[in-house]
């Protein structure tokens, strides 16, 4: 009998916007499926509505047949929206007495890997911790059905890929529903997804089986899907893959490259960090860390959760006074936080945009041209009547990166700006990136996403011990067996294949586009 049932569903906005329209879907449980589709494209409302938070919570007039069991646990896709207590124990405590739960705390923060987090205050804790910190509090609740909603978000590779392990082993125990952008890294386990579920403009256009990823890849890839690299090397070249881990179409497409960049132009230092000492309470973040960075390129921050990251990326932007040390940064900064809500402060996108604008145009004529320019390249330009609130989540980056863009910053400063972005609004954020720092500006990102880093940047650091290593090329830091250690990170597998064949790492989009 099915667990989870839609009939004839209808889910309008207030405003009258569309949010979902499903004829007829079906989830026998136990087990892991996958819910995917672009930005806007229904997948988190499909979860509310399955889990009753629309229109309980939220409100939208909901029509048709929805089953689902009377308890449901519910990750939210923003973390800050679902947190009620100061110290993380308290947090799993709350959820245990309001649930009824049988299953002990201690073992569900093992789970999510935040046992020597249960004594902290939230408030102190990093994106990526805060998110672990209720993937747990989400394990605790012991429910039939689990609904996360972009649980990867804000976790570094290893600790995305021990997620994923967890939720492969936990499937057994009953129906969990994945709602992810992260199609890279989720399908190292396609052989444990039971099935993956396709939507685009708010309707199921196909239910696939793991064992069909590969026959239909042309499908995901029309739906803006970040594909491993097998299956982009396999539609491009015309390869066959076995399966989506299928290494045989990147090693034709490397022995078809033919490397095209040289060497970048170095720009002149716009940022630069002597002797950096912070610390929140008795908890030292930084210790003498320093960090130099020249215009004309793209940097990436790379660190565990809770390394310093964003901690960083606020000194550098002002929000926060550094205890000690020399920290400049030359003409105006733009910040982008990993809560893009913290910043979205009008009815309207365009309001939001053409505020921004408006510190340094000499009219309005011209902030509008401006900012229609930059909403243009971003893809937001359809969404600039909207209110930026009621936008997804992956929408709400956009807007909040078109508003930093709109100020005409010398330096941008992003905090997991690749969060909840599909695989077009990921390659129109790495195109424009590379146009803002050829005018001689510079780009600093916050970032767990390996791909967008060998992809779109110049250099990487790692931030470790309270130190920052020396910006390195993106793929030096990538194939260096101790960084990527000391950063958690896990590096794209083609990189793997380049170092058995004694060539320098070579970047996804050169290879397959």
């Amino acid at each position: 009998m099915s667990e989870v049932a839609l009939r004839r569903v209808r889910v309008v906005y207030p405003g009258g916007v569309v949010g979902l329209e499903v004829d007829w879907l079906e989830i026998e449980g136990p087990g892991l499926f996958l819910i995917v589709g672009r930005s806007g494209s229904g997948k988190s409302t499909l979860g509310k509505v399955i889990a009753g938070v629309i229109p309980r919570v939220e409100r939208a007039e909901v029509t048709g047949e929805v089953k689902a069991p009377p308890r449901v646990a519910y990750l939210h896709q923003s973390p800050y929206d679902q947190v009620f207590s100061t110290y993380v124990i308290d947090e799993f405590l709350l959820a245990k007495e309001l649930s009824g739960s049988r299953r002990d705390v201690l073992e569900a923060a093992k789970l999510a890997d935040v046992e020597e987090l249960l004594g902290a205050k939230i408030s102190e804790l990093s994106g990526g911790q805060l998110q672990k910190v209720l993937i747990g509090v989400t394990l605790l609740l012991d429910f039939p059905l689990y609904i996360l909603d972009e649980p990867l978000a804000h976790l570094d590779p290893r600790s995305a890929r021990e997620f994923l392990s967890t939720m492969a082993k936990l499937k057994k125990d009953g129906t969990i529903l994945l709602i992810e952008h992260r199609l890279k890294e989720v399908l190292q386990i396609y052989r444990h997804i039971d099935r993956i579920i396709l939507l685009d403009g708010g309707k199921v256009v196909d239910v696939v089986r793991p064992k069909d990823v590969s026959a239909k890849a042309w499908l995901l890839s029309r739906l803006g899907l970040r594909l491993p690299l097998s299956l982009k090397c396999s539609l491009r070249l015309g390869v066959p893959a076995v399966d989506p881990l299928d290494p045989a179409p990147v090693e034709y497409a490397l022995e078809l490259y033919k490397r095209r960049d040289g060497a970048g132009e170095i720009g002149e230092t716009l940022v630069e960090v002597r002797g950096l000492y912070f610390s929140y309470g008795r908890r030292v973040v930084f210790a003498g860390a320093s960090y130099t960075a020249r215009s004309k390129s793209v940097y990436i921050l790379f660190g565990r959760n809770g390394s310093g990251k964003s901690t960083f990326l606020h000194i550098l932007a002002g929000v926060l006074k550094p205890k000690k040390g020399f920290v400049h940064v030359a003409g105006r900064a733009a910040y982008v936080p990993q809560n893009p809500d913290l910043i979205l402060m009008y009815e309207t996108v365009e309001s939001e945009l053409l505020s921004r604008a408006k510190t340094w145009a000499r009219s309005k004529a011209e902030a509008r041209e401006y900012v229609l320019k930059v909403a243009d390249a971003l893809g937001v330009k359809p969404l600039m009547d909207r209110n930026p609130h009621a936008l997804s989540r992956g929408q709400r980056f956009k807007v909040a990166l078109a508003a930093a863009l709109s100020s005409r910053p010398r330096a941008l400063l992003l905090d997991e700006v690749t969060s909840g972005q599909d695989e077009e609004s990921i390659e129109a954020l790495g195109i424009m990136l590379r146009e803002f720092v050829r005018e001689d500006n510079i780009a600093i990102i916050a970032s767990h996403d390996v791909y967008f880093a060998l992809d779109f940047a110049d250099y990487a650091s790692v931030v470790v011990g309270g130190l920052i290593t020396e910006p390195k090329p993106v793929g030096d830091v990538l194939t260096d067996e101790r960084l990527l250690e000391t950063g958690n990170l896990v590096a794209p597998p083609h990189l793997e294949i380049c170092k058995k064949r004694g060539i320098p790492p070579v970047r996804e989009r050169e290879l397959c586009g």
